[in-house]
């Protein structure tokens, strides 16, 4: 059995840095397990527990589903790396909760974001949206695409347990290629910010919002996970 303590905790938050969460992911990761701490109170995590748990958060605190599954969601993960057999399905939305479903974003809408990006001569965001468009990298995984890796035309990474090894297409390359040469990098990562450290997904996610006024999109439609729906996306070079 496990109870919610400070070093508990802390064996969660370094597994999350281990999974490379984002800072933004594992404070929200916090927020959601100190809902969990609330309702134990200190007493040790059980299956019925964590079942009390979930008809405690509509029945008593009436969050929304959508909420309650957050919180779900960071108590099954909670549990999965503290190694205890518990875990507790998600409530099922209704009809109304799935009206409120972002739309998918057209393809006309991402060439929009794009070229608005490439227009406002912004070369960080136009890569970012088509990177994350137009191949399986995700945001927080810009952090190993580097100087060195654009000789191989190779990113390696860690995804959970699994070693991946992705090609650059030749656009986004060159493109990147550019852009490194511009800013004068000769080793190291490329999107960084002037002080040299990883750009910040909370700040990437902004300038995306907005982006949206200049390309004409609704800022709703538009996230890092809507640019990874499924479409043919096309690469628009940057001019550099």
């Amino acid at each position: 059995m496990v109870r919610l303590t400070k070093e508990t905790i802390e064996v969660f938050e370094k597994a999350l840095q281990k999974e490379e969460k984002s800072v933004q992911t594992i404070q929200k990761y916090q927020r959601d397990l100190s809902k969990l701490a609330e309702f134990l109170n200190g007493k040790e995590l059980t299956q019925k527990r964590l079942e009390d748990y979930k008809r405690w958060l509509i029945e008593e605190k009436n969050y929304k589903v959508r909420s309650a599954n957050s919180y779900l969601s960071c108590a099954n993960h909670f549990c999965k790396i503290m190694e205890q057999p518990f875990f507790v399905s998600a409530y099922k939305l209704d009809r109304a909760e799935k009206k409120k479903e972002v739309p998918l974003l057209s393809m006309e809408e991402y060439e929009k974001l794009a070229k608005a990006a490439i227009k406002k001569s912004d070369s960080v965001m136009a890569l970012v949206i088509q990177i994350l468009s137009t191949t399986d990298i995700r945001v927080t995984e810009l952090y190993w695409i580097t100087v060195e890796s654009l000789e191989t035309g190779k990113v390696e990474f860690v995804r959970g347990s699994e070693r991946i090894v992705m090609k650059l297409p030749d656009g986004i390359l060159a493109d990147l290629k550019q852009y490194a040469k511009k800013k004068g990098y000769q080793s190291g990562m490329i999107f960084r910010t002037s002080h040299g450290n990883p750009v910040d997904r909370f700040q990437l996610w902004k300038r995306l919002k907005r982006l949206c006024s200049d390309a004409g999109v609704e800022r709703d439609k538009v996230s890092f996970q809507n640019l990874k729906r499924p479409l043919e996306k096309k690469y628009y070079p940057l001019k550099i």
